[in-house]
């Protein structure tokens, strides 16, 4: 009997929050949608995320060359580096996070990540989402891009094109895809549609009177450090 084999997908989020990570980490295959179309108009996970600042969840952005005409894959998008924005999220989080339990424990690790010289932003964040894996202890090793992969056809028939490219049988979806994924043609392809019911456990955050959930992994390692991050990932992942 064949075992099952899982594949998540996400486009390559910048700083995800943990959820992120517990999905690549309940993966036997994570698939970085590098090849998809970047937004033309609004904001994108690709290059914003949210923090506590002043006391709020408020977003963190890093700003794009948008000068383009047509469409451009989110591999084929750059930042605009001459807003210096690198230099003004820096001081943001050492502005609001130098008080944290472990701010400096961790400040050299997350401002390298920060200040890395790559412009391209499928390369940046896929950059960064290496090594807050090698940190958090996950199999970076599991994740592959879509630009390696040859597929065909998009939204529902991209994904089973790819996890069939995969050889998998198991697609490990987020729980709010509801909305867009069209169960028949997953089931067409002898393909489970699994939920990561992901349930995001409270945690101390010093510059917030009430836990605010769904920020960027850069809240969760100022507040707990590496190793209670570790820690709060794998008993998320048994839940």
């Amino acid at each position: 009997m064949n075992k099952d084999k899982i594949v998540g997908m996400h486009q390559p989020n910048f700083f995800p929050w943990l959820g992120y990570f517990n999905k690549i980490f309940k993966s036997d295959i994570f698939v970085i949608l590098d090849d998809v179309q970047f937004p033309k108009k609004g904001g994108s996970w690709s290059n914003r995320v949210k923090i506590i600042i002043s006391g709020k969840s408020n977003w963190l952005t890093a700003p794009i060359v948008r000068n383009y005409s047509g469409v451009k894959n989110i591999n084929e998008m750059e930042f605009n580096n001459s807003a210096k924005w690198k230099e003004k999220i820096s001081k943001t989080i050492e502005v609001n996070y130098k008080k944290a339990p472990f701010y400096f424990e961790v400040e050299e690790f997350i401002m390298n990540l920060i200040l890395n010289s790559e412009n391209n932003i499928s390369k940046y964040n896929l950059k960064l989402i290496f090594h807050i894996c090698k940190v958090l202890d996950i199999d970076f090793k599991k994740i592959i891009l879509s630009s390696n992969i040859s597929h065909k056809g998009a939204s529902n028939e991209l994904l089973v094109s790819i996890i069939k490219e995969l050889k998998a049988n198991i697609y490990l979806s987020g729980d709010g895809a509801n909305e867009y994924l069209d169960k028949i043609i997953f089931q067409q392809s002898n393909i489970s549609v699994k939920y990561l019911n992901y349930k995001q456990m409270n945690y101390d955050q010093y510059n917030s009177n009430k836990f605010i959930s769904g920020l960027s992994i850069i809240d969760v390692l100022m507040n707990l450090g590496f190793e209670k991050s570790k820690k709060l990932l794998i008993q998320e992942a048994s839940i």
